[in-house]
């Protein structure tokens, strides 16, 4: 028996949006999503009206909004289209090493291949203050200009660098732009964050680097150089090197020595008992060569030198410096691979993607 008009299921209204701001922060999502390709035509205020159930003055914020955000383009003609340059990702890199500029210029070329335009935060001189403050503001400048992802190599050298890098990571999170970490995660281990991260074992590292060295010069005791305040891989590295000499016959000693203070340094690699100095970077290391050979301390004779990156200037130094390699092109590339998983597959639980690292041994270990 056919139903009367009044038993007929009624479909319920749309429901309010809280705002303009709620509507543009969805559309956003559907045209990162994939929902509006670049030039395809975007819903008009009618349309935008009737699906949120909103007056066309909120709809038209909105869709000004995506405007300003330079998502979408308004023409009297042709009424309003996704923009073209919608494929957008962001990368925000503090390390003045060359190893890092080489890792923006390679995830640069992967996205030219591929079609995506990619936005450069860098942040590589001046103090570290500066360089924290204008990393918050590439992040606010990104989320604003509608990126679908951002690759970030988290904030060091601060006391409080780990509140200022949830800060970041959580302002993008709750843009609903994916993360991806580099060179190491944003909390200390055994902690875990919620974000992808793209790094070397450094801890793995450390252990073999070390375990390399005594092997060499099995009573040495060793001076391990880093920042005052490093990051967590640096810490990372300096817990691999202190349980290798844990572990190796006759527990080596071990100096640790804040590069940021000169007389300090000056004192540790003058100490006669060290007989191997590791350094946290292939920069900190070639001012450790020239300090070395300032006071008279010949390298590999007197003093065995390593480091970690491999960047050019390890191979030109005199003698040339072992290192434990980081290939620019394979972080750039697992980077690149793992903002593209996470874009397309927000759901997935966080994923720690380890580089190989191999020991280059070179004669300044002898």
């Amino acid at each position: 028996m056919k139903a009367s008009s009044s038993q007929q299921p009624k479909i319920a209204p749309a429901k309010k949006s809280k705002g303009y701001r709620a509507i543009a922060e969805r559309l956003f999502a559907e045209i990162r999503e994939g929902k509006y390709a670049p030039g395809d035509p975007f819903p008009s205020l009618t349309a935008l009206m009737r699906r949120f159930g909103v007056s066309r003055i909120t709809a038209k914020r909105a869709v000004d909004d995506l405007k300003r955000r330079r998502l979408v383009t308004v023409e009297p003609r042709s009424g309003t289209t996704v923009r073209e340059d919608t494929r957008m990702l962001g990368l925000i890199v503090l390390s003045e090493s060359p190893l890092f500029q080489s890792v923006c210029s390679e995830l640069s070329a992967f996205c030219q291949r591929d079609g995506y335009a990619l936005l450069l935060g860098m942040a590589t001189t001046g103090p570290s203050e500066e360089r924290a403050r204008r990393a918050k503001e590439f992040a606010e400048d990104f989320a604003e200009r509608g990126v679908m992802g951002v690759v970030f190599q988290p904030i060091g050298n601060l006391p409080d660098a780990d509140v200022r890098n949830a800060e970041i990571s959580e302002s993008l999170k709750g843009r609903g732009i994916p993360l991806v970490l580099l060179d190491g995660d944003i909390v200390p281990v055994p902690e875990r964050s919620a974000f992808d991260t793209v790094e070397i074992d450094n801890y793995e590292a450390g252990y073999r680097l070390a375990r390399h060295v005594l092997q060499n010069r099995p009573k040495a005791t060793i001076a391990f150089l880093g920042p005052s305040y490093g990051t967590h891989a640096g810490e990372l590295r300096w817990d691999g090197v202190r349980h290798a000499a844990a572990d190796f016959k006759g527990r080596a000693e071990l100096l640790r020595c804040d590069a940021d203070d000169s007389p300090a340094l000056r004192k540790c690699l003058g100490d006669s008992r060290a007989k191997a100095v590791i350094c946290s970077f292939d920069e900190l290391a070639a001012k450790a060569a020239s300090a070395l050979r300032a006071l008279g301390r010949r390298i590999p004779e007197d003093v065995l030198l390593a480091s970690f990156d491999d960047t050019p200037v390890a191979a030109a130094m005199d003698p040339p410096l072992t290192v434990i390699r980081q290939s620019s092109r394979e972080i750039a590339r697992m980077a690149y691979a793992t903002l593209l998983m996470r874009i397309a597959r927000p759901s997935l639980p966080p994923h720690r993607v380890l580089i190989e690292a191999p020991l280059i041994v070179r004669d300044s270990t002898g």
